[in-house]
């Protein structure tokens, strides 16, 4: 709330948001949230998308982005990881803008799951800025703790958790 008028372009309310998730079953939820600035010309952003998610195995997201105000633009988010076994997992990103022509990014990466080193090889494509890249990370896999084995999404428990890898 905003009681003096100078404040928040004379509006009593301002940036009002909200997160709403509703989970269908353990593995898929539609998810909703949003932004709104009730001033002229104020932003107001809605995500809208489905997720499944499978535990150490499959991660995917499918969304709607849309941002209206200064800057006008609906975009359609898709996300996949997928473990593809034991050693490696596979992950996708890309986004489409709706109400244009163009193609925003896409991104794709192969991660190699060792014992003690993630090894992650991985292209990008960003049409909106003409650009092209690929890209090469080595990460340690060792002390990672709880709440921090999350790859591309998935669930990786840390190296020896099961025995010897």
């Amino acid at each position: 709330m905003f009681p003096q008028e100078e404040q928040n372009f004379g509006e009593l309310l301002g940036l009002i948001d909200y997160d709403w998730r509703w989970h269908l079953g353990d593995r898929f939820s539609i998810l909703s949230s949003g932004i709104f600035d009730v001033f002229d010309k104020g932003q107001q952003l809605v995500n809208l998308g489905l997720s499944v998610h499978r535990p150490e195995r499959l991660k995917v997201y499918l969304g709607v982005t849309s941002l209206q105000g200064p800057i006008d633009s609906i975009v359609g988010l898709a996300s996949l990881s997928y473990r593809l076994g034991p050693k490696y997992l596979v992950a996708y990103n890309g986004s489409l803008e709706l109400s244009g022509d163009a193609n925003v990014v896409q991104r794709l990466a192969l991660t190699r799951i060792g014992e003690s080193f993630l090894i992650r090889l991985g292209v990008n494509s960003d049409r909106s800025k003409g650009s092209v890249g690929a890209s090469l990370a080595v990460q340690p896999r060792l002390f990672r703790r709880r709440g921090q084995n999350l790859i591309e999404g998935i669930d990786v428990p840390p190296a020896g958790a099961f025995g010897l890898e």
